[in-house]
């Protein structure tokens, strides 16, 4: 396990035996092995747990997804998560397939009938409920496994949310074309699309259902991935690597080779790829950084852990915040932000290189001259919209919430900052992100403030103007 703001210094090495492996992927906690004979294990480093989770066939493809992921192949798919595995036979062909919000299995086949979307509850031998859709595929799931997303009518062009398990439909946008690929931001507010024959990248705001950037790339777009805890998005045309800044109109050319698990977005806005025979550090202006310490011949996974031993975590410069002791930030500020680089395959050497020397580790700091750029804005506010909200953190100083703030909102967080004076009449401020219309929805992105940032955010109900208590 590697730091992720620093990739060539080793922090953890693991005792545990592993299967040989033909490929891995990634999961939230672990990390899926195939080996060459179609066994599937599942791997999560904090305990060092191995699960033999099913076998697959040569021809069966890999679908990431939100908390999961899936094989896929004929009739069959097998549906995986950090804790479990399911087969699952649908008797038509399936074409996609991903773990879904309460242990459900959410299925896309083809049927004699046309396209449809199966959910599959937990345990269950058969379809609970089969729905017709005017759609091929690709689909992406989004709100933490409570929403699908698929190209649908118009040949596939119009974008429609469907709601889990019900699968009504809630939102739709049109695109220029039908979608070949799709990326989700590390908070799920925004979904990247590549269209079929658009030389671009299209960044839809999931709240507003309206598209907030357009970015054209060299050519049409055939893979689209997401930093997994910053505001980055990488394409790939089939000849070149193109880096988007989310909700950015510009792009930034990546000189590295494209594989199944590199070039992957790292905090700080640099780019972890991989060219000739060396892994390397690239910066926003595709600039080669600094070599990596580390195989070239093996998979390079970020994923969430809890290291063994006690001594601090990998903590992200970017995400460096100074909190003061407000008694209901609870821990806000204390936790690490608990994501490494998973190196599998040839055993990576357990020596501690020296670090890279990027500018501050690779983070790039806001002008600490001027507090309101730091902000994101600058603004703060005494009432706020009515809503949920994961309050991220208080602080009496209102400069050391910058950015931190503008971190979340490169990720796709909407964010707000509110003032109010406690019994001592102390002046607090209060980063909060939402608003959101439930408190499930509020609860949701509290989870995932906790698994990207180590956050650990609580919840604010806000009345509108004058009720806010």
């Amino acid at each position: 396990m590697r730091a992720i703001d620093n990739p060539s210094r080793t922090r953890w090495a693991g005792t545990a035996e592993l299967p040989p492996a033909e490929a891995a992927y990634r999961l939230e906690r672990s990390v899926v092995l195939r080996a060459p004979d179609g066994t599937v294990s599942v791997f999560q480093p904090s305990g060092e747990i191995l699960r033999e989770a099913g076998s697959v066939p040569a021809e069966a493809r890999w679908i990431q997804s939100t908390g999961g992921g899936a094989f896929v192949w004929g009739t069959e798919a097998l549906v995986l998560t950090d804790e479990e595995d399911r087969s699952i036979d649908s008797g038509v062909t399936v074409t996609w397939a991903a773990p879904a919000v309460g242990g459900r299995a959410l299925l896309l086949t083809v049927a004699a009938t046309g396209t449809r979307f199966e959910v599959w509850e937990p345990e269950a031998t058969e379809a609970s409920s089969v729905h017709a859709v005017d759609g091929r595929g690709p689909a992406i799931l989004t709100a933490w496994g409570t929403e699908v997303v698929l190209g649908e009518g118009d040949g596939g062009r119009t974008l429609v949310a469907r709601s889990i398990p019900g699968l009504e439909p809630t939102e739709r946008t049109t695109l220029d074309g039908p979608p070949v690929a799709f990326a989700s931001s590390p908070s799920q507010h925004r979904l990247f699309v590549a269209a079929a024959g658009e030389p671009r990248i299209e960044a839809i705001d999931r709240y507003a259902w309206q598209s907030v950037a357009r970015t054209s790339i060299g050519g049409p777009a055939q893979e689209v991935r997401a930093a997994v805890t910053g505001d980055l998005v990488l394409a790939f045309d089939g000849a070149q690597i193109w880096a988007v800044k989310a909700g950015d109109a510009e792009r930034i050319e990546i000189g590295s080779d494209w594989r199944a698990d590199l070039p992957v977005g790292l905090p700080g806005q640099v780019v972890l790829g991989v060219i000739g025979g060396s892994v390397r550090v690239f910066d926003l202006a595709g600039n080669t950084v600094s070599e990596v310490e580390g195989p070239v011949d093996a998979w390079w996974l970020p994923v969430r852990w809890t290291p063994r031993r006690i001594e601090p975590t990998v903590t992200a410069p970017d995400f460096e915040v100074e909190t003061d002791s407000d008694p209901e930030a609870g821990a806000a500020g204390e936790q690490a932000l608990n994501i490494g680089l998973l190196t599998a395959g040839r055993v990576a050497g357990q020596a501690v290189a020296t670090a890279p020397t990027a500018p501050s580790d690779f983070a790039q700091s806001a002008d600490a001259s001027d507090p309101g750029a730091s902000l994101a804005g600058g603004d703060t506010f005494t009432s706020i919209p009515r809503g949920f909200y994961a309050v991220a953190t208080s602080s009496r100083q209102l400069e050391s919430l910058g950015r931190l703030r503008r971190s979340l909102e490169d990720s796709g967080y909407p964010t707000q900052v509110l003032s109010r004076r406690d019994e001592a009449n102390d002046l607090w401020y209060r980063l909060m992100v939402g608003p959101y219309t439930s408190r499930e929805e509020a609860e949701a992105a509290a989870r995932s403030l906790q698994r990207e940032r180590g956050i650990s955010a609580w919840i604010h109900e806000s009345f509108g103007p004058g009720e806010l208590r």
